[in-house]
């Protein structure tokens, strides 16, 4: 049930990784993102580490190439990761490519990215616009048609890409801090970010003296620790989702065996475990200090300060919180997730829908329909929607998935969110995803995995950005959770 993407977002934190140096000698520059760019020209491989276990492998490569018949200079990154859900193996390979003009100002030409699981190929790309009209943000996954929207980059350069190995080079001070902007691979805009330097070792490296840079990195509100050489070549990420190691080609393609993502990373908690978590109306969960700024307030949930530190206190149908209205607007939109003027889903709409129904009934019918029409199956291969109404089985993410169409199919705002839910057979919380829908301006979480509206309280909503959901994660399992109380009885 662990939710999917979260994981494989974070394995291109790299993607401006550094390379070995090409034979093929530099082109006769100045300009200082060149250099940079030149000094790393080739492939460097890395191992892709998650909770100390090795689930895949990396390949950053840095080369001078033409695109369109004019030379241009490209950063690119293939991973390939293996995990196991139930008795299935799964790979997953993941693709991204950026291209930038040799001539100066070095301007974007064009980014792709995609990920491919199980035959199924999803991918966004930044494409000129038409007659030089900007630019145009393109995604599309399995079958569905291309969605296309117009995107702001600004002025988005090598410069900027290369921005944080530049200041390494230029050999920045302990406590030092650079404001940049970078390109956030999930949304294909620009944000803002923000790095320092907390560590400067002089070290030996590959058998040559050198100094290396720790930047830390808040741009997603996790600390994700980033190691640099003095030439700015990265060496090794910690602190995401997945680690990154810098190793020779063949250790890092040396896989350990393809490990469960869901079962290792159960939280089990202290204190008396859960019975007939559906039935619970109230929960309480001492969470440890590092892990209270990492779990966001959200309906359903809210963190409190205790005279013993924090805990977690989780109500069915209460602590709702507002739906704005660009929320709602947001959460009605269909896009190649969920593509809700799909003939299908109308189909399905009609016959699980009775005429006249309202819409705080229409979304407990739709639950409901959701987890009769679909077999839970965690070891199923992620599926394009109409492959899950062909197929009839999938895991949460899948239940979620087609909820969330057929509810904005219905004109009801609805979201995919995740988290951790109570697994009484294991006794232990586990990764999961579900839904909330605006009813009434607010938002109410559904399961449709279970057919609950509102989802009980054992289920706990982590942040929507993989940095930070995985270092909540990492803080909740490393500090421990107590359960405090479990209050039973629908109120």
């Amino acid at each position: 049930m662990i939710a999917r993407g979260s994981l494989l977002a974070a394995a291109f934190l790299a993607v401006g990784c550094a390379g070995t140096r090409s034979p093929t000698p530099p082109p006769a520059v100045n300009d200082p993102a060149v250099a940079v760019f030149t000094e790393q020209l080739g492939s460097r491989f890395y191992g892709l580490y998650r909770e100390g276990h090795k689930v895949g492998w990396l390949r950053s490569t840095f080369e001078e190439t033409r695109f369109r018949g004019e030379p241009a200079l490209v950063a690119s990154g293939h991973a390939e990761i293996v995990t196991r859900g139930g008795a299935a193996v799964h790979t997953t390979v993941i693709a991204s490519r950026h291209t930038f003009g040799l001539a100066a100002p070095h301007d974007l030409l064009r980014y792709r990215t995609s990920t491919t699981r199980g035959g199924v190929d999803e991918w966004r790309e930044l494409r000129p616009g038409p007659g030089g009209s900007g630019w145009v943000a393109v995604a599309a996954r399995g079958r569905e048609a291309e969605t296309a929207k117009p995107a702001d980059l600004g002025a988005y350069t090598l410069s900027r890409f290369l921005a944080l190995e530049r200041w390494v080079a230029d050999g920045p001070g302990l406590g030092d801090v650079l404001a940049t902007a970078r390109l956030d691979t999930s949304t294909l805009a620009v944000v803002p970010s923000e790095a320092s330097v907390v560590g400067v070792t002089h070290t030996i490296v590959d058998a040559v003296p050198t100094t290396v840079y720790s930047l830390a990195s808040f741009d997603s509100g996790a600390a994700v620790i980033t190691r640099y050489d003095g030439e700015g070549r990265i060496l090794a990420v910690e602190g995401g989702e997945v680690d990154l190691r810098l190793e020779p080609e063949a250790e890092a393609k040396a896989l350990d065996a393809p490990a469960d993502l869901f079962l290792d990373a159960l939280i089990t908690p202290r204190g008396e475990l859960l019975r007939d978590a559906d039935e619970l109306h109230r929960l309480v969960l001492a969470i440890p200090d590092a892990a209270a700024a990492l779990v966001p307030a959200s309906s359903g949930q809210r963190v409190v300060r205790v005279a013993e530190g924090y805990v977690l206190e989780m109500v069915r149908g209460g602590l709702l919180r507002a739906a704005s209205e660009d929320e709602q607007r947001t959460a009605l939109l269909g896009d190649a997730q969920h593509p809700k003027d799909d003939g299908r889903v109308g189909v399905l709409l009609k016959s699980a829908v009775p005429p006249r129904t309202n819409r705080r009934e229409t979304v407990k019918v739709l639950a409901e329909y959701v987890r009769d029409y679909l077999e839970d199956d965690r070891s199923a291969e992620p599926l394009d929607l109409s492959e899950v109404i062909d197929r009839r089985r999938g895991d949460c993410t899948e239940h979620a998935a087609l909820f969330v169409t057929l509810a904005r199919a219905a004109g009801i705002p609805a979201r995919e969110v995740s988290g951790l839910l109570w697994v009484e057979e294991l006794g232990a919380f586990g990764g999961h995803a579900w839904a909330e829908v605006a009813l009434a301006g607010v938002w109410v979480p559904v399961d449709p995995t279970w057919g609950q509206v509102p989802a009980d309280p054992a289920h706990i909503r982590l942040a929507d950005a993989p940095r930070l959901q995985a270092a909540a994660r990492r803080a909740l399992k490393e500090g421990g959770v107590e359960i405090v109380e479990a209050a039973s009885g629908v109120r």
